[in-house]
């Protein structure tokens, strides 16, 4: 049995790797005073990270991407984006009914960080918290219910101070999202599921951002798309439930079992 304390001690050791070149983005911030300019430096930097967090994966602790991006089936990437989306219309509502523009303003350059905060920084997002840190801490689970929960939790905490949230309602809406990604990362262990769902939200929010005194306008839309949330996630999990379980989080089911995961 593989210490559960030393994998939550290489976690942590996981999350500066992958933290690391954020502070390049920091010095960067102080030489250009642009926020998009920043925030873009900052997509490129969770990128970059999560890049180091997955050659040091394979390197250090033996475990591989390639392992955990196994083929996707069609109808749970549906589902996923779907449950994806109309979880974010509902926290539309909830969270930033008072905290958008509405339009972008920052021309070219914030177009640029948009799209790159869809697509890059939810990958290394999932490379660094999900695939890195939350794979440590399953494996060294080896299947236990209890544990399994805890290390979802713990890496959800991460994933939310990480993005320094401004009031509880962002606390408890980045810990859902972290929840059900880690559950579903759980449920299938392929880091593909867990980046399309953290893409879908992304793009989702940027997207509904630009409408959303129209959407505002509309009150019903939160209560089509809070039925339409619980109904698609429920076929999430029946679908996840029918596929062939992943065995990569248990040491038993392990080819390299006899390599070093984490250190004893």
């Amino acid at each position: 049995m593989r210490s559960y304390k030393k994998a939550c001690g290489n976690a942590v050791i996981m999350w500066i790797v992958g933290a690391f070149p954020i502070f390049f983005s920091v010095v960067y911030s102080i030489i250009d005073k642009d926020e998009n300019h920043n925030s873009i430096a900052m997509a490129i930097s969770l990128f970059v990270g999560g890049i180091l967090a997955t050659l040091v994966m394979s390197i250090e602790h033996k475990v591989r991407l390639k392992n955990y991006a196994v083929k996707s089936r069609a109808d749970i990437l549906l589902l996923i984006v779907l449950t994806a989306f109309f979880y974010m219309l509902c926290i539309m509502f909830i969270v930033y009914r008072n905290v958008l523009s509405g339009k972008p303003d920052g021309g070219v350059a914030e177009v640029i960080y948009l799209v790159l905060a869809s697509t890059i920084a939810p990958i290394g997002e999932e490379l660094i918290f999900r695939f890195a840190m939350l794979t440590l801490l399953l494996i060294a689970s080896n299947g236990s219910t209890i544990k399994c929960a805890v290390s979802i939790v713990l890496i959800s905490v991460a994933w939310m101070i990480m993005h320094f949230p401004s009031s509880f309602a962002r606390v408890a809406e980045l810990m859902v999202a972290g929840i059900i990604i880690g559950f579903i990362y759980l449920k299938s262990g392929n880091i593909i599921y867990s980046i399309t769902f953290h893409i879908t939200t992304n793009a989702t929010v940027y997207t509904l951002a630009c409408f959303y005194k129209q959407i505002y306008a509309r009150e019903y839309l939160f209560y089509i798309g809070l039925s339409l949330f619980i109904v698609c996630g429920v076929l999430l999990l029946v679908r996840l439930n029918s596929t062939k379980k992943n065995e990569a989080f248990l040491e038993t089911g392990r080819a390299d079992e006899s390599e070093s995961i984490i250190a004893t």
